[in-house]
């Protein structure tokens, strides 16, 4: 992936990462600033290939009627451009032919980006982000936050915040030099909603705030902020209540969290600790399969899952729960001791009922005993 700091320097639209793929200049899924309608509100249509950086417009105007209104126009223009007698082409003109259908290819995936974000075909815009990702936008931040919004939205919380994990890292003004204040502000959004998801309650306030600053029109960024401001205030509460023993009041807190936020991991998993104070065990398991379903690594959960399953007695389910977590973090004294704890509980239930179970002759040896016997 190419340094954040080679972005801000030359006078291309166009570098290469490591892959030898084509990249741009680091602008590629961007967001579409958001355009009142006739009513004056916000559409927040987005379109991956509107927007520039703003040195990157400066330095290559666009020529009226010659090249497509769109990043990719720019890069056409610059390869050819570069083929022109007497230009002086590093790579060779085969390169440069090479190029420019890398560049093409890309513009079909960005553009299907454009569609599937319009219809919030969620599916196929993880689809078309990967592609783009693969065809040279590795290092296209916007394109990251496309696709992390998408799993998002699908409740894939875990592998949302592994992809912007993926992307490059540029600093808050670095983003809003680049994409503009609008643009910066749809990518705050997405990262307080990740950041959220995961329980990093501070960081997606601050982003969200962040972002209502950038674009103080942005209905959906307002509503962001007012979402982490009260999930961010429900955990703060519930753990106060639970530190003081008051699991009942903490079960509630965090539910009103979960009211704002239905799937936040970390809100149900903290309602199951509460729930299993409580003796509470299947509710608890239910919040704690919640959290799995949309963070399956998430060990807190499944420790404590796995500890209800045993207070239930199922000890299958636990020791699968706590053999998942030993294989972790087999050093863990914790989990190896409820891994014991389980897997003897389960020898013990079983041994009783072999024990007792009468012996049965088979068949054949019980008719021929009446036979014999003459019965």
């Amino acid at each position: 992936m190419i340094a954040d700091h080679q972005k801000t320097k030359g006078d291309s639209t166009l570098v290469r990462a490591s892959s030898s793929n084509v990249m741009l200049f680091g602008n590629l899924g961007n967001l579409r600033q958001s355009v009142g309608n006739g009513g004056g509100g916000n559409t927040n249509s987005y379109n991956v290939l509107d927007y520039l950086p703003k040195p990157a417009r400066e330095e290559n105007p666009m020529p009226n009627g010659k090249y497509p209104n769109s990043v990719m126009g720019n890069v056409v223009k610059k390869q050819h451009e570069e083929q022109k007698p007497g230009a002086e082409q590093p790579g060779g003109p085969e390169v440069d032919h090479v190029d420019i259908a890398k560049a093409k290819g890309l513009q079909i995936h960005l553009n299907k980006c454009t569609e599937a974000r319009r219809l919030r075909d969620w599916n196929t815009l993880i689809k078309e982000t990967k592609a783009a990702i693969s065809s040279g936008a590795d290092s296209a931040l916007l394109i990251y936050a496309l696709q992390a919004e998408a799993l998002i939205k699908l409740h894939r919380h875990q592998e949302a915040d592994e992809v912007l994990k993926k992307g490059p890292n540029f600093q808050d003004d670095e983003c809003t030099k680049y994409f503009g204040p609008i643009g910066n502000a749809n990518l705050l959004m997405v990262r307080a909603q990740v950041d959220m998801a995961v329980g990093r309650f501070e960081e997606a306030l601050a982003a969200a705030q962040r972002a209502t600053r950038l674009d103080s029109n942005n209905k959906e960024a307002n509503m962001v902020m007012k979402k982490a401001r009260a999930v961010a205030a429900a955990r703060s509460t519930g753990n106060q209540l639970f530190k003081a023993a008051k699991f009942y009041e903490a079960s509630n807190a965090y539910g009103e969290g979960l009211e704002h936020d239905p799937y936040n991991s970390v809100l149900l998993c903290n309602r199951a600790a509460c729930r299993s104070k409580l003796g509470q065990y299947e509710k608890a398991v239910e919040d704690c399969n919640g959290a799995l379903n949309m963070r399956p690594n998430y060990s807190k959960a499944r420790l404590r899952r796995a500890d209800c399953y045993a207070k239930l007695e199922k000890w299958e389910a636990s020791i699968q729960d706590y053999e998942i977590l030993h294989k972790e973090a087999p050093d863990d004294e914790e989990v190896g001791k409820g891994l014991l704890e389980a897997k003897a509980q389960l020898k013990k239930h079983r041994e009783p009922a072999a024990t007792l179970r009468p012996v049965q002759p088979k068949a054949e040896e019980l008719l021929m005993a009446t036979i014999a016997e003459g019965i």
